[in-house]
C-alpha cells in the first residue's frame, strides 16, 4: 500500500527518462537498457502492491471463493490471480501499434488479471468493490472499462485501468468463460500470429487465420449468451446453490459451453506443438 503511494526515487529513474526510452524503442534507436531494467522492475513491485490490495478484497468477501492455480470452471467457486510485466518483444509491439502513448502512459506494461467464477451480475459488482479499495489504498484514480457488450475482437471482460502515484497498471477481471475463451485465443495467436488479437488496431489476418478468427468469434458470442442467461436466474452471491429445474438446466448449458472451449483449446494446443516440433 506504501509503494503505490509513492512516486519513483528520481535516484533509480526519472518519468522523464522511460518517456526517452519509449521513443528509442519506438523507432528501432539505441536506448538506455538501464533505465528500462529498472522501470520494468518497478512496474512488477508496482503490480505485486497492488495485486495484495485486491487478494485482500477477495479474502474479505463474506461469499466462499476457493483459491485455485489451474484453470476456473463454471460453478466451481474457485478462483485465481495472476500477474506479469511486460516482455521487451511485446513492449515493442505496443508503442509501434500505439504511436501516440508514452511508455509510461500505457495501461498494461504492469498487467494482474482475477479468473472467477462469476456471473455478469457478480463480475459488476466485484469490480466496483476493486475499484473502492484500490482508491482506498492510495490509487489517484481508477476507471472501468467494461467490454462485455462490446468485444475487442471477441475478447470480453471488465478491465480496470489504474492511476497511481508509483505508475499506471491493468487489472482484469473475468469469468470462468471469459477466461477460457482468452486463453484459446491466446494460443490461435501463437499458431496464426498475433495480429488477430488486434482488429481494432486494422489488422487484417486472411486465409487459415481469418476462417479460425471467424469461429473463435463466434464462440464469443455463443459464451455471452449463455452467461447472459446464467445472469438471469441467478441471483448475485446468493441463490447460485439453489437446486431447481431451472438452474440445473442452465449449469448443464454453461458446462456444455465451456467444454466445446476446452476441446477446441486442447486441439489448437496440439496444433502449436506439432508446429514447435518441426521447427526444431
Amino acid at each position: 500500500m506504501d509503494f503505490i503511494t509513492t512516486q519513483p526515487d528520481r535516484d533509480v529513474f526519472t518519468w522523464n527518462q522511460v518517456r526517452k526510452v519509449g521513443r528509442n524503442l519506438r523507432k528501432g534507436l539505441p536506448y538506455n537498457e538501464e533505465i528500462l531494467r529498472r522501470f520494468l522492475e518497478h512496474q512488477a513491485v508496482l503490480c505485486d502492491s497492488l495485486m495484495e490490495i485486491a487478494t485482500d478484497t477477495v479474502r474479505c468477501l463474506i461469499y466462499p471463493f476457493n483459491e485455485n492455480e489451474g484453470s476456473i470452471r463454471p460453478d466451481s467457486g474457485d478462483y485465481v490471480f495472476a500477474a506479469r510485466v511486460k516482455t521487451y518483444g511485446t513492449l515493442v509491439e505496443k508503442l509501434r501499434r500505439m504511436p501516440n502513448y508514452a511508455l509510461d502512459n500505457i495501461w498494461d506494461v504492469a498487467g494482474f488479471r482475477f479468473d472467477c467464477d462469476l456471473t455478469l451480475s457478480e463480475q459488476t459488482e466485484i469490480a466496483e468493490l476493486f475499484k473502492k479499495d484500490f482508491l482506498n489504498a492510495g490509487a489517484s484514480k481508477v476507471k472501468i472499462s467494461d467490454m462485455r457488450e462490446n468485444a475487442h475482437s471477441g475478447y470480453r471482460a471488465m478491465h480496470l485501468h489504474l492511476i497511481t502515484p508509483a505508475g499506471r497498471a491493468e487489472f482484469q477481471i473475468r469469468t470462468a468463460m471469459q477466461a477460457q475463451w482468452a486463453n484459446l485465443y491466446e494460443v490461435a495467436a501463437d499458431i496464426y500470429g498475433r495480429d488477430i488479437r488486434y482488429l481494432e488496431f486494422g489488422a487484417k489476418p486472411n486465409g487459415p487465420a481469418l476462417a479460425e478468427m471467424k469461429l473463435l468469434h463466434e464462440a464469443s458470442d455463443a459464451v455471452h449468451q449463455a452467461e447472459k442467461v446464467a445472469d438471469r436466474v441467478f441471483e448475485p452471491f446468493s441463490s447460485r446453490r439453489r437446486v431447481g429445474p431451472l438452474q440445473s438446466e442452465v449449469r448443464q448449458l454453461r458446462s456444455r459451453a465451456y467444454g466445446i472451449l476446452e476441446d477446441r483449446l486442447s486441439e489448437l494446443v496440439r496444433v502449436r506443438s506439432s508446429i514447435t516440433q518441426k521447427g526444431k
